[in-house]
């Protein structure tokens, strides 16, 4: 009786140190799951930076931005005589690539996107307000371009207060959250 009781405490005991070694087993392989979910996310987000930048420091994205930032105009009425899609198409395309690639930096701003960029998003709303803000009344769309004018009111709120930021990103975090 005395064997019997002692071979099911053993068989007991060796139950519970297995169960105990399979949840700690479970536990350590699902931390590192997770820490490569985070790296892979990480090099994901690298990559996506590095292609932004290469198109950002690119010889062409520089020609056009530059080309858009020398249009020469006086007022709405002036801007839309000169740069038309029947008049001049190719300086609305670059306009439109200019405006579109950091109305997308946007999206990305509470990254480091905003170290990188941000005095030429400065740069180009302060120029380009009038203008945008002329194809609003004209297109009679209140929000047309405003990607570009968050991220520029999203730059100056980071420049007067730096703690901002951290508000933002977890904004933005949140947001995701609520979107998966």
């Amino acid at each position: 009786m005395v064997e019997q009781l002692t071979l099911q405490t053993t068989i007991s005991l060796l139950t519970l140190i297995s169960l105990t070694i399979g949840v700690v087993y479970h536990i350590m392989t699902l931390r590192n799951a997770k820490k490569n979910q985070e790296l892979q996310l990480e090099t994901r987000q690298a990559q996506l930076f590095m292609n932004i930048f290469e198109s950002y420091r690119g010889i062409e994205f520089r020609r056009i931005a530059h080309q858009v930032m020398v249009f020469d105009w006086k007022d709405f009425d002036d801007w839309t005589e000169r740069y038309n899609e029947r008049t001049n198409p190719e300086a609305i395309a670059a306009f439109s690539s200019v405006i579109l690639f950091y109305g997308g930096i946007g999206v990305l701003v509470r990254r480091r996107a905003r170290e990188l960029m941000s005095t030429s998003i400065k740069g180009f709303w302060g120029r380009y307000e009038p203008i945008i803000k002329g194809d609003r009344e004209f297109f009679k769309n209140p929000k047309m371009w405003g990607d570009i004018e968050n991220l520029y009111k999203m730059i100056i709120e980071i420049d007067e207060n730096p703690e901002s930021i951290q508000i933002m990103r977890n904004y933005f975090q949140q947001l995701s959250q609520n979107n998966s």
